[in-house]
């Protein structure tokens, strides 16, 4: 303990990198031998582009796309996203049967009637936009 006590008096700097990733493989991964024969043709997304001959792997070779044995516990639910584009389109100044300018979103529960809401609301939009003195 007093050997090791002794070495950290002698140290001057700590030098501390924090990158992400791509920073630290261009700065340093040139130190590791390269994982694969596809990694030593083109380290980096830049020498893809520089190779003197183009390359013929497969990049997908060998591959399997994993798929689910059970069904989608959330199909048919709005998403949140789904959400908040309706509640944005809710508010497009779209006259209503009354002419009036209409912002309330109706109550809409399946994923279905989100996509129903936002599709019509947005050609009615796009159709009173086109309509619409110059």
């Amino acid at each position: 303990m007093a050997a090791a006590a002794n070495q950290l008096g002698s140290v001057e700097h700590i030098v501390v990198l924090v990158l992400e990733n791509r920073s630290f493989d261009h700065m340093l991964g040139f130190l590791y031998a390269p994982l694969t024969a596809r990694d030593a043709a083109a380290p980096d997304v830049g020498d893809v582009l520089a190779l003197s001959q183009p390359r013929t792997d497969d990049p997908l070779a060998g591959v399997i796309v994993p798929a689910s044995t059970v069904p989608n516990p959330v199909a048919g639910t709005p998403s949140h996203i789904q959400q908040t584009y309706a509640q944005l389109v809710s508010a497009l100044p779209v006259n209503d049967t009354q002419g009036q300018t209409h912002a309330a979103m109706p109550t809409l529960t399946t994923e279905q009637e989100y996509h129903d809401y936002i599709a019509s609301r947005s050609a009615a939009w796009t159709a009173a936009r086109a309509n619409a003195p110059a």
